[in-house]
């Protein structure tokens, strides 16, 4: 999946893209004013767009002197399908932090329950998924901090799981790094590169913050 467009999934054409930008508004917009907020998509490639939309009836065309403005037409029989593919491209990323917060509840609730160790697991996106810049062919990047003192075959369990589920989930390949809260703090000991990259774009989204706070701070 285009992470970055993730309505792509359901409308993988640029038709997706316009009515997404045309649902979150009820002002009329001129076709340029669409390209410049769709994701991708030339200006006319959007007018091409625009125009096939406005052929089967779910977008509104009025002239305004010179120019053509454009608009929804939320009384489109097929409105309620278009609205709930916008509504799921923009729920994306909390759905995909809630997915990772309840596979790990999940795992964690089943590996060493007695170690009481889940609600202390970091999980962070980082890369391109975490930037908003990821496209279709895109790996999504994960780290995974586990507490000292859980058996490794626990945290090696929670990885793999973690990695198939997200597979499933979004369609791309997933790449997880797994480390100890020690490893992750003799990382960031050395100012290892990897920490580098993670203080730019890093996206915690379970358990303690990813990189700790420097004293002082």
């Amino acid at each position: 999946m285009d992470l970055s467009d993730p309505v792509s999934a359901v409308i993988p054409t640029l038709e997706g893209q316009v009515l997404r930008v045309l649902a979150g508004t009820t002002r009329p917009m001129t076709a340029s004013t669409i390209a410049r907020l769709a994701a991708r998509g030339s200006g006319p490639g959007v007018r091409v767009a625009l125009q096939r939309l406005v052929d089967v009836g779910t977008v509104l065309q009025d002239r305004v002197g010179r120019q053509y403005e454009y608009r929804a037409n939320r009384d489109h029989a097929a409105w309620p399908a278009i609205q709930a593919a916008v509504d799921f491209a923009n729920g994306f990323r909390a759905r995909l932090d809630a997915e990772i917060g309840r596979l790990i509840h999940d795992v964690t609730a089943h590996e060493a329950p007695d170690v009481g160790w889940g609600e202390r697991v970091t999980c962070a996106l980082f890369g391109s998924t975490a930037r908003g810049t990821a496209d279709a062919e895109s790996d999504v990047d994960l780290v995974l901090v586990i507490p000292d003192g859980v058996p490794a075959e626990s945290g090696e369990a929670l990885s793999e799981h973690l990695s198939e589920r997200i597979t499933l989930f979004t369609g791309n390949p997933v790449n997880t790094l797994l480390l100890t809260t020690g490893q992750r703090d003799e990382m960031v000991s050395r100012d290892d590169a990897l920490v580098r990259s993670w203080r730019v774009d890093a996206r915690t989204v379970h358990g303690p913050d990813l990189l700790p706070v420097p004293e002082g701070s």
